[in-house]
């Protein structure tokens, strides 16, 4: 993937809008958003005190939530979702979910918990009432053994669906030999082996994460006739983040143009800057890093959970 130079990381962010691209109506100046900025190449990040966002990628930040926590939803959230909707658990079938308590995972939890599902969460000991404060109904500390053995000695008859958020190709591959024939195995690693377990009438899926505006499904590649619609807003809060989603858009400005806000946030064409088509400028109120990204309300990164 091209790299653009100076390279600012970032694709989560979460700020007030202090500008809209041209025929952009879902969003005012002032509005609180979050949301991903995505572009076909590395750099241009929300790392930043103003960044660019895609209308498609965008959403109003519930007034309930701090800029902080906000920003840390896009990538988790959109993950969490792509592997829960691939695994589409029913209620009553039991799910054991790696990686548990992790950005991802608490997440995850939540979701398979509210369609009905059993959850035996995969996490550390000391995180097991976490889970299940999160909809949990067993957990398996994975450090007191091999986490297969333990799951067999709890489930003798099986499970139904595994949800894997950090194991390698090894235990995987163990903890999915207690998948039921008819079954599901979902990672977000990429390391199920789909053709083995097709063989034994499970169904295998290296799921990512949802595309915003188009949950469970890929993204997809953005057209150079269809650039971006952008909204401009200023940050509270970024962190790492996803790709989103090409989509109909138009230019807010000419490539000459300087951003209405700030210093300028994207080029556009060869010795120009200027603000990219139907986005919002957000001003970031303070540097993110990737742990602060991934820890959750009350809590230090120092403490995150796991499980990522």
């Amino acid at each position: 993937m091209e790299h653009r130079f100076p390279l600012v990381p970032g694709l989560d962010a979460s700020g007030v809008v202090e500008a809209i691209g041209e025929g952009v109506t879902d969003f005012s100046n002032g509005d609180e958003v979050v949301g991903i900025s995505e572009r076909p190449f590395v750099g241009a990040g929300t790392f930043a005190q103003l960044v660019a966002l895609p209308v498609l990628a965008s959403a109003r930040k519930p007034s309930t939530v701090g800029y902080v926590e906000a920003a840390a939803l896009p990538t988790a959230g959109l993950t969490a979702l792509s592997t829960v909707e691939a695994a589409d658990p029913k209620a009553g079938q039991t799910v054991v979910i790696i990686g548990a308590t992790g950005g991802v995972g608490s997440i995850a939890i939540q979701l398979v918990a509210a369609r009905g599902a059993i959850v035996v969460a995969i996490t550390r000991g000391d995180y097991a009432a976490y889970a299940r404060e999160l909809g949990a109904t067993d957990t398996i500390d994975y450090t007191a053994g091999d986490p297969s053995d333990l799951l067999r000695a709890r489930q003798p008859d099986g499970v139904d669906i595994l949800i894997d958020f950090a194991a390698d190709r090894e235990l995987l591959a163990r903890l999915a030999d207690q998948v039921r024939t008819g079954g599901s195995v979902v990672s977000s690693a990429g390391v199920v082996d789909v053709e083995e377990l097709a063989e034994r009438g499970i169904r295998g899926t290296n799921a990512n994460r949802a595309a915003p505006g188009r949950p469970g499904r890929p993204p997809r590649r953005r057209s150079p006739a269809r650039p971006w619609r952008p909204v401009t807003g200023r940050s509270g809060r970024a962190g790492p983040g996803l790709s989103h989603p090409g989509g109909n858009r138009r230019p807010v400005c000419r490539p000459d143009r300087a951003p209405v806000r700030g210093r300028p946030m994207d080029r556009t064409s060869p010795g120009r800057r200027g603000v990219r088509a139907g986005s919002v400028s957000a001003r970031q109120r303070r540097p993110a890093s990737r742990d602060r990204a991934r820890t959750r309300p009350g809590r230090s990164a120092s403490s995150a959970a796991p499980g990522e």
